[in-house]
């Protein structure tokens, strides 16, 4: 029975090239539809599934309904998909500048004289939220840290100021790197508007020290700016513009669930998946690019191309769009894959997705993966490779409740969700000719948070504050 069959290697053909699930998503050239599809690699990593075969009660139901998914003869059809990159971890922080107890002196002196005379230019730096999520789980010392560098950032334009921090944790140690990098995170994913600090995109913090003990065995550690923040004024003045513009319509009367669905739904509707982030091998695009910020996504990247970004913008504007209605919300990062057939996970990608208090109870949610799968730009290679399979996929994303579904996957799910999400069926689409498109057919998808097990040792102390979604 051959009922307009889908053709051989359909699933392989559109997973390839537009569910780009795993990471923050993934450009792939898809498999040619008359051959047994191979997985599809990116430079980083490659991950296979293979659909199971049909059982025979499912085949009988098939065709009592009529409705058929073909596969080559004689063959499988596997479910290749592509793992990307997007998330980028920061390994730039170096250790200390070394310095003279008279050129401590002397940086605290101008420091001072900074502080005096200057006013406080951090005004265009604005957010509403009434807690931050990192700040309030951390411990005194680390509050202590956090601290300084938020003053330090309310002076953007200057890299005369420098605080004082006094620690009893060796500034030249290892311990001294996890406990910056702990703190960085935190402020970081606290204050989605401090996007010129992210990934050092524009300027840095750094640290200098003599590095001799005070007689009670604590440690000096001047915490300050690498340099100023030169488009301070002009590019802070386009994010607040942009942040009011889209709140501009949001209605926050109803539930909070039903405030972050909007925001959800609004700003997958006007993002783009930066690529060209996703696969370049210069640094200066693929590393410290806007495309990691909530500026990328909600004015423009690094290239000046507007709403265009990749896993850490998306995460990153849901929280800051959140916290301006009164919404808790914190990013969450890690490797997001998807499962081999046997059941391991694959090696996945650096991901970041969102975790949100909704009436009083945690979830997380994915937007980049909700934006991946439902949106009919991300299957522009199945429309040139086969504009038959591309004109069941439009009629099933143009369908209101299909793509209601589709773009709602990872939307307010519990933890145990996003670490283990078996597709099943749930994405299938009986077309108008009753053929079903079996879209996710053997898909089964995790997302992992940051741990020293998977390479993202580093941040994965800030991680490992977030509470569990429910």
């Amino acid at each position: 029975m051959k009922k307009k069959s889908l053709l051989a290697g359909i699933l392989s053909l559109v997973m390839a090239s537009s569910l780009l699930l795993g990471g923050c998503g993934g450009a792939a050239q898809p498999a040619p539809a008359e051959e047994p599809a191979e997985a599809v690699t990116t430079q980083e990593t490659e991950v296979q599934a293979e659909a199971a075969p049909e059982a025979e009660a499912e085949a009988d139901a098939a065709e009592a309904a009529t409705v058929e998914v073909t596969e080559a003869e004689g063959q499988d059809t596997p479910v290749n998909f592509n793992i990307g990159q997007g998330f980028v971890l920061n390994t730039d922080i170096e250790g200390p500048e070394i310095i003279t107890t008279e050129e401590e002196e002397e940086r605290m002196e101008a420091s001072r004289a900074f502080s005096n005379g200057q006013e406080n230019p951090g005004s265009l730096l604005i957010n509403k939220a009434e807690h931050y999520y990192y700040y309030e789980q951390l411990n005194p010392d680390e509050v202590a840290l956090y601290d300084i560098m938020q003053t330090i950032t309310e002076y953007p334009t200057s890299d005369q100021l420098a605080l004082m921090l006094t620690t009893t944790i060796d500034p030249e140690s290892e311990e001294w790197m996890t406990y910056f990098y702990k703190v960085y995170y935190a402020l970081m994913y606290d204050h989605p508007e401090y996007f010129w600090l992210y990934n050092y995109i524009e300027t840095a913090f750094g640290y200098a020290t003599t590095g001799q003990q005070n007689d009670d065995g604590t440690y000096n550690v001047l915490i300050g700016m690498t340099g100023p923040y030169t488009n301070y004024e002009e590019q802070m003045t386009k994010f607040n513009d942009a942040v009011d513009a889209f709140l501009a319509d949001i209605d926050t009367s109803g539930t909070e669930e039903e405030t972050v669905r909007q925001i959800h739904d609004k700003l997958i509707g006007m993002l783009t998946y930066d690529m060209e982030c996703l696969s370049s091998q210069d640094k200066e695009v693929n590393f410290y690019n806007f495309a990691h910020t909530a500026y990328g996504a909600l004015v423009e990247n690094s290239q000046g191309q507007a709403n265009t970004c990749v896993c850490d913008g998306y995460s990153a504007a849901m929280v800051y769009l959140c916290q301006q209605v009164g919404i808790e919300a914190s990013t969450v990062v890690g490797v997001g894959g998807n499962f081999n057939p046997d059941g391991t996970k694959g090696q996945g990608g650096g991901h970041a997705w969102n975790i949100v208090k909704t009436d009083g109870k945690w979830h997380e949610m994915d937007s980049t993966w909700d934006d991946n799968l439902s949106d009919l730009v991300y299957y522009e290679e199945v429309k040139e490779q086969n504009p038959d399979i591309y004109a069941y996929l439009e009629e099933a994303l143009t369908n209101e409740e299909y793509h209601d579904i589709a773009s709602h996957v990872y939307f307010l799910v519990s933890t145990p969700y996003m670490e283990d999400h078996d597709f099943g069926e749930s994405l299938f689409y009986t077309c108008s000719d009753g053929t079903v498109l079996p879209l996710g057919k053997g898909m089964r998808s995790f997302h992992e948070r940051a741990s020293q097990d998977n390479g993202y040792g580093l941040i994965s102390p800030t991680m490992q504050l977030l509470p569990i979604g429910e």
